[in-house]
This record gives structure tokens, C-alpha cells and sequence, in this order.
């Protein structure tokens, strides 16, 4: 990527970054195309370089910036890496792995951090992830994998399967026979049906029950990147004390009936 004098706007940072980072990157390749633009929209008040918000974690962390950016829909890759300090050689669990890169929550985990796992998928996308990842995918119904082949305790676990209510079932299962540092559960309450709000109230409770610590409620997708008119509020982010610092608990930590962006919750601005 070329330096350059000029950096993009906070909002307009945000709006690009999600599904649209090629545009942004665009931008910064190409100078001629920037120089044609209204400067209106950028703040060129700035150091030489370009920085971004991923460089700089609310709490410290070691994190590859240069070889990839997050490939997540809503940095849980960053929040993994953040709540457990870069961890190495970690493993996952992640329940509704799609795609092999990505929308990805593990991809950029075994890419640069060494992680092992098992991801679980209904729909076969096993001649994909063969070309691209080195962790296997299993391709069967989540609620009915054995859970007794895998590590008593993860360090992550995704719950992100459909619909709503089989993440709550599969959820209560998990809780009594395993243990994990951080979790990223999926309600999907911009729905604003009764068995999602269910879903997202019930397993609040349910973690909090088993001891697990709620870092950040109501994350949310930006709805430029969706084609929704409001946020897609879909997500709880979580950690279990045993395995997390509390000066990494508290550094970023924020629960409350707003929705929240990913880039808020994680980086400082510059």
C-alpha cells in the first residue's frame, strides 16, 4: 500500500471498510484519483502516513497488520486476538463456518496465529475450504455433532447458526460439557421477532449463569453494507474471567441498549 499525506474520514473509514475495502484500498493506491477528488470529505490535517483504527488496540496486542486485514464480518477475528493478547496455537470451535475465507471468524486465526479447530457447516462447502485452509471442515447439522472429540476447553467459540433458537439449544449443550475463553453468540435481534428477543435475552441469562462475563451486547453491522435501513444488531461478544485478564476486561467493555460497531468496541481513533 503507498503512504500518502491524505487519510480518510472516521465515518467514511467505517462506511468502506466492511465489504468495501477493495474501494478503499483503491483510493489509496491510486494518487492521480485522489488528487481529482473533493477534499471536502477527507481529513487531510494528518501525519504523512496512513494509519487506520486497527492500529491501535484499546489494550496492547500483537497483531500481524501488514500481512491481512480482519476477514470477519464484524472483526470477531480482532476481538479473539484482543481479549487473549495474540494468542498462538490457540483452538477453535466455530459453529456455521460458511466460507473458508471470507465473512470468515477463524481464517485470519490459523492464517497468522497457528490456531487449530473444528468448524461445522451444514451446507458443503468442503471442496472450498480443502483449497484454502488447512483446518478441516466437518459438513454435518450442529446438533448433532459429538462434542466429546474435541478439547474440553477451547479458546473460541462462534455460534452462528440458523435459526436463532437452534444457537440457543446447542448453547445450553456446549455450557455443560465444555469451557471457553471467548465467545461470540449470534441472536440476530434487528429481526425484532419474539423467539430472537427470547433467544438473546435466554442466553444472556444461560452465560452469565456458568460464569462467563459479557464484554459487548448489541453489536451491529453498518447498514450501508447490508442494504437494511438500520443497523443489523446481531451479536453478543463474551469471555470467561479464568482465561482473560481483567485489565483486558475492562479496557473494553460496554454493554447497554445502544447498538455498537465493531471499530468502536476494539481501536482507539487516531
Amino acid at each position: 500500500m503507498k503512504s500518502t499525506a491524505i487519510k480518510i474520514g472516521p465515518e467514511k473509514y467505517k462506511r468502506l471498510k466492511g465489504n468495501s475495502w477493495p474501494e478503499y484500498e483503491n483510493y489509496l493506491n491510486n494518487v492521480d484519483a485522489l488528487n481529482k477528488k473533493n477534499f471536502a470529505e477527507w481529513d487531510q490535517d494528518v501525519p504523512d502516513e496512513i494509519t487506520s483504527f486497527e492500529k491501535n488496540f484499546k489494550y496492547p496486542v500483537e497483531i500481524n497488520y501488514l500481512n491481512d486485514e480482519s476477514h470477519s464480518q464484524a472483526k470477531q477475528d480482532y476481538f479473539v486476538i484482543a481479549m487473549l493478547e495474540g494468542k498462538k496455537n490457540g483452538y477453535y470451535l466455530e459453529l456455521g463456518a460458511s466460507d473458508p475465507i471470507f465473512g470468515n471468524n477463524t481464517y485470519y486465526l490459523e492464517k497468522f496465529y497457528n490456531w487449530k479447530g473444528t468448524s461445522i457447516e451444514i451446507n458443503n462447502f468442503e471442496h472450498i475450504w480443502e483449497k484454502n485452509r488447512q483446518n478441516k471442515l466437518t459438513v454435518c447439522d450442529a446438533l448433532n455433532f459429538d462434542y466429546n472429540t474435541i478439547p474440553y476447553h477451547c479458546d473460541y467459540l462462534q455460534v452462528d447458526i440458523d435459526p436463532a433458537t437452534n444457537n440457543l439449544l446447542i448453547l445450553k449443550q456446549l455450557l455443560i460439557s465444555h469451557k471457553f475463553s471467548v465467545i461470540t453468540f449470534e441472536h440476530d435481534i434487528w429481526r425484532n421477532t419474539e423467539e430472537n428477543n427470547y433467544v438473546a435475552a435466554c442466553s444472556r441469562k444461560l452465560l452469565q449463569k456458568n460464569g462467563y462475563t459479557l464484554i459487548v451486547n448489541n453489536i451491529a453491522i453498518d447498514p450501508e453494507s447490508t442494504n437494511e435501513k438500520f443497523p443489523v444488531i446481531f451479536e453478543d461478544w463474551w469471555i470467561h474471567s479464568d482465561y482473560v485478564k481483567k485489565s483486558v476486561v475492562d479496557a473494553y467493555s460496554c454493554f447497554n441498549d445502544n447498538f455498537k460497531y465493531p471499530n468502536d468496541i476494539l481501536f482507539n481513533r487516531n
